[in-house]
């Protein structure tokens, strides 16, 4: 059983707003990943969204939705990782890692899944490895973030650094969207900052 960990608790300096809350095609960034993660053919158990508190219309969903912060906020994705791992189901045997800035990436999920056997299944767009599009099992990123030791203010690449991950190839659906120019390649912004 897979449990989802949805970072959205960084500080958006190139978006310029926060991005979990910027509207685009009429939605939140957040409903866009939380819809699409509802879509996928093998619903997740728990969903922990990691970051500063959102009004989430939990009963919506077909999936448990828990919420965290990595302490102190703004700690990095090492450390929005932990903080979401540590709220994992004790029945989940594999662990997925998403970002609100992309938000049609648990479209790709089921292809990473297949290959998140013994290791960390990493996404790679571009030939550009996206360790905040990744699977893994559940004894591999708890060895990962022992390894790791301290994870504030270091990035989500540091927990791949003594395992060989699986590199998946994926589409487009797999992309991050960094600033507002980007973002309005996948919707119009509705609510673009003044």
């Amino acid at each position: 059983m897979i449990d989802i960990i949805v970072l959205h608790g960084g500080t958006s300096r190139r978006m310029g707003c926060d991005k979990a809350q910027l509207r685009v095609a009429g939605k939140r960034l957040i409903d866009h990943v939380l819809e699409h993660v509802a879509a996928l053919p093998e619903l997740p158990g728990r969903v922990i969204l990691v970051g500063p508190a959102l009004p989430i219309p939990t009963a919506d969903y077909p999936f448990e939705i828990a919420f965290t912060q990595e302490s102190p906020p703004f700690g990095g994705p090492a450390a929005g990782i932990a903080a979401g791992f540590s709220l994992r189901r004790t029945t989940c045997s594999t662990i997925a890692v998403i970002s609100v800035d992309a938000p049609e990436s648990p479209a790709v999920l089921p292809e990473l899944l297949t290959q998140a056997t013994n290791s960390a299944a990493v996404a790679t767009l571009d030939d550009h490895l996206q360790p905040l599009l990744s699977c893994w099992p559940v004894t591999v990123l708890a060895q990962a973030l022992v390894q790791l030791g301290e994870p504030h203010n270091k990035p989500a690449k540091a927990l791949l650094r003594d395992i060989d991950p699986v590199v998946v190839p994926v589409d487009s659906r797999g992309r991050d969207y960094d600033t507002l120019a980007e973002i309005a390649k996948f919707g119009p912004v509705d609510n673009p900052p003044s």
